[in-house]
């Protein structure tokens, strides 16, 4: 159980390490701080403190939206790449990326969905 454990949580800061240099690659800049969670079909990153000082002399000008659409926008030309490099750290394929955009807090959340790692029984 501790050695699961153990490379559970070397597999979450992998993730969250990742995310963070993929941010500072394509920002300039990475998130100040990040935690990655794994739960059985899905991985949770929340990225604290991401934005550029360009971002937040939007948000201090009222432009939030704008800083909002343009990340969004942004990750979904990425998706592949964050897709790709969660999967080998997790070992099983991505197959939904789903980031959301918080300000205040600042925070962006990644949510990666995971190929079922065993066949699910259908209920009706």
């Amino acid at each position: 159980m501790a050695v699961e454990r153990d490379d559970r949580r070397r597999t979450a800061a992998a993730v969250s390490n990742a995310l963070v240099r993929l941010h500072a690659r394509h920002y300039g800049k990475g998130p100040t701080r990040a935690r990655t969670y794994l739960y059985n079909d899905f991985v949770l990153t929340l990225l604290h403190e991401p934005f550029t000082p360009a971002e937040l002399t939007f948000f201090a000008n009222g432009e939030e939206q704008l800083v909002r659409d343009n990340r969004l926008s942004f990750y979904r030309m990425v998706e592949d790449e964050f897709r790709r490099g969660v999967a080998q750290l997790v070992g099983r394929d991505v197959v939904a990326f789903m980031p959301q955009v918080a300000l205040d807090p600042p925070v962006i959340s990644a949510l990666f969905l995971l190929e079922p790692a065993s066949p699910t029984v259908e209920t009706t």
